[in-house]
């Protein structure tokens, strides 16, 4: 292992005995002088929680963060001048599991560990530094039980209790890594808006925004007393509090009373609620003991968006934090139920919203490694990233839109950023998930019994999670769209795409055989195959595509699509039926983005109709309400609907493509983007019978305006100008 920095000179410590259900502390005493400079490097085996002097260390919730574990674990770095004094010092961390027993079946709490490197630096030059090693002592404390699904138990009638010192540990990965992505932190804090006493005779608290984070909280109670916080995201159609969608997490938070006031919140887990409800108080409950505090990883806001209909605004914020409930160090599917895993499917379709809304690129940086790192050698690609053990299956076929993600999602990272550094790290996972499909076609498509099918559409049985769009042309679509990308990022690296190409012009050439019939429609009669032949460019000619997925619309009298959605109003703006995407995204009636606005969600639900119009729930196996995938729409809004888009011969918005699409029914529309050359605006207001554009490019860039009828070049500064109004 390289020598990197002095951590590496230390040991993994733990117990000398399993400590059954508790944190484990690791604690030193150490003498510093007066005047010392000290820095702390750490990181654990679970997430750990260090304080020096009974004063924390850093901000980092949930250190150090999830990878790829038997790979790297990443270290932090702490600037702790400020906590030491002169004399005798004591640090203390508090290790819980985290994400790493659910990522590794049969571990018991004996096998927690802690590695640590404290440095001390006099004024004449001097260093000490104390490793961790046999000289530090381990015990446990108040936190008597910790489950990153069960949620956590802390009795403030213990105290620290020593039992011995410390055990050296094995390491159990290739490389201890600095901190490469963000670090999750508490971000915002919500006052609870409401106590209510439910039908049931529960007190509940509504927060009144769906999140992911924890509940910071005032009790006193009597000793022994012991309180439960529960926590859901929505209530029943009488009004009582909803558990069932959560599965087998049971997000509890217990707190066992001494008599004395206490300020707590959890540390070693994050639930996903907008309610919660309270059990076993003896306190007054008072709505200013209670604070939502959300947490997300720690990404610059970049994105905004604003427009002159109300439900679309609130649509927006509602993906917004969609995202900041899933960006949880890794991105995840959902943040309550007993999953909160980095799905690749749903990371995929949120990346381009995501980069609109934050500067994510450090972010994904940090997870495609995770991902690289768990490519089977043969090229597969997993289905969720940090592998784990329940859902991984190393023998198991990947799916499409997995092959897919490790092009598509450095290619717009690319787009977005700038930055081909991405592209090259990524290039050795595209090449050999492109080598095993090749080594699976026949007659030129990947033929494949593992899919997720058009994951929740509605053109299936009854209640049914897939649709009627067969498994076989959505995986080859999305492994010929990634194919796409692969060639595209040989063209910028310089390298041979010849082989890429044949293997991507091979399988286009098989699916119009498979797929299009004589007449250039689609022979699987439904949306999302048009959608994905659409959006992926598939198709020689994609005109009767376009009227076909028109006329289904109109059949349906709805949408139907699934995993096709995030494509949907794109498939239909960039044919020529940009009036009847606006259509999709205003109608109010279910299956719509505004359906469940107006049923009153505050983030993206996972099912059209999580909640039916009687009030009824779908099936409580597969019903989050807090899914960003869904939030995909939020890249039409800023791409299409503002117009703001990445040009691939200049990216990173050195030029910026200005596509608006504007609907007198929203009246006007404003967004923004700052970007690595500065801040890009576009917007647009109908009035009149005319249409008034307003747009910005930044210094150093150039533009290129094409809309209504107009194209044309744009310099850096302001841009006004309108045109006649007709609706597309």
């Amino acid at each position: 292992m390289p020598v990197k920095d002095e951590i590496l000179f230390s040991s993994f410590i733990g117990p000398t005995e399993d400590v059954g259900t508790c944190a484990l502390v690791l604690e030193k005493r150490f003498e510093a002088g007066g005047g010392d400079a000290a820095s702390l490097q750490i990181t654990a085996k679970g997430v750990y929680a260090a304080e020096i002097n009974g004063r924390p260390v850093g901000d980092f919730f949930l250190a150090p963060g999830w990878t790829e574990y038997f790979t790297r674990i990443q270290y932090q770095t702490y600037d702790v001048t400020e906590l030491i004094r002169p004399g005798e010092n004591v640090i203390r961390v508090t290790v819980g599991w985290g994400w790493f027993f659910h990522r590794i079946y049969g571990q018991s709490h004996s096998d927690l560990a802690l590695i640590a490197a404290l440095v001390l630096r006099d004024g004449a030059g001097g260093k000490t530094v104390i490793p961790t090693d046999e000289s530090w002592d381990w015990g446990t404390g108040p936190w008597i039980y910790d489950d990153f699904y069960k949620g956590e138990t802390y009795d403030a009638n213990r105290d620290v209790v020593l039992r011995g010192k410390a055990a050296k540990k094995p390491f159990f990965c290739r490389e201890i890594v600095p901190q490469q992505g963000e670090i999750l932190r508490e971000q915002e804090r919500l006052p609870a808006r409401r106590v209510f006493v439910t039908p049931r005779g529960e007190t509940v608290i509504d927060f009144g925004q769906n999140l992911a984070g924890h509940v910071e909280f005032r009790v006193a109670g009597r000793r022994g007393e012991t309180v439960v916080l529960r926590h859901a995201e929505v209530l029943d159609r009488d009004g009582n509090f909803y558990l069932d969608n959560l599965r087998a997490a049971d997000n509890r938070v217990t707190f066992v009373c001494d008599g004395k006031p206490h300020v707590f919140k959890t540390r070693f887990t994050y639930q996903g609620f907008r309610y919660v409800r309270l059990e076993g108080f003896s306190d007054e409950i008072r709505p200013e003991d209670f604070t939502a505090v959300a947490v997300w990883s720690d990404m610059k806001r970049t994105g905004r968006f604003a427009c002159g209909e109300p439900l679309l605004e609130r649509l927006y914020e509602n993906q917004l934090w969609g995202q900041r409930g899933n960006y949880v160090d890794i991105p995840t599917d959902c943040p309550q139920r007993d999953e909160r895993q980095g799905w690749v499917g749903d990371a995929r379709m949120f990346l381009r919203a995501g980069c609109y809304n934050y500067d994510t690129d450090r972010f994904f940086r940090k997870w495609l490694r995770d991902l690289k790192y768990g490519q089977a050698l043969d090229g597969r690609v997993p289905t969720v990233s940090p592998l784990m053990d329940f859902w991984w299956d190393p023998s198991r076929a990947p799916t499409g839109d997995s092959m897919m993600a490790v092009s598509y999602m450095p290619w717009q990272l690319y787009l977005m950023y700038g930055d081909k550094e991405i592209l090259r790290e990524m290039f050795e996972p595209m090449r050999l998930a492109a080598d095993w499909i090749r080594g699976k076609l026949e007659d030129g498509l990947w033929q494949s019994d593992v899919n997720f099918g058009d994951w929740l559409a509605l053109d299936g049985e009854p209640d049914s999670y897939t649709g009627a769009t067969p498994g076989v042309l959505i995986y080859n679509a999305f492994a010929i769209y990634g194919l796409r990308f692969t060639v595209k990022t040989c063209e910028v690296l310089g390298c041979d795409a010849a082989g890429f190409r044949t293997l991507y012009d091979e399988m286009r050439r098989a699916y119009v055989r498979r797929f299009i019939g004589p007449d250039g429609r689609m022979t699987v009669d439904t949306q999302s195959a048009c959608v994905y032949t659409l959006a992926f460019g598939l198709a020689d000619d994609p005109a009767p595509i376009a009227a076909q997925h028109r006329e289904l619309i109109a059949r349906w009298g709805r949408r139907t699509t699934g995993m096709g959605s995030p494509y949907d109003l794109h498939a239909l703006s960039e044919n020529g039926n940009g009036r009847l995407a606006w259509d999709l995204l205003l109608s109010e009636t279910y299956p719509s983005w505004l359906y469940a606005v107006k049923a009153g969600a505050t983030t993206m639900w996972e099912h059209w109709d999580g909640i039916r119009p009687d009030g009824t729930m779908w099936d409580p196996a597969m019903n989050s309400f807090n899914h960003h995938a869904c939030g995909a729409v939020g890249d039409w809004l800023y791409g299409r609907a503002a117009g703001i888009l990445p040009d691939e011969t200049a990216p990173g918005f050195a030029r910026t493509l200005f596509r608006p699409l504007p609907d007198e029914r929203v009246g006007w529309l404003s967004a923004s983007l700052e970007t690595r050359f500065g801040m890009v605006r576009s917007g647009w207001r109908v009035e009149d019978g005319a249409v008034a554009f307003d747009l910005t490019v930044p210094e150093g860039t150039t533009g290129l305006f094409d809309a209504c009828g107009v194209r044309c070049e744009l310099t850096p500064g302001r841009h006004r100008f309108s045109c006649p109004w007709r609706a597309e």
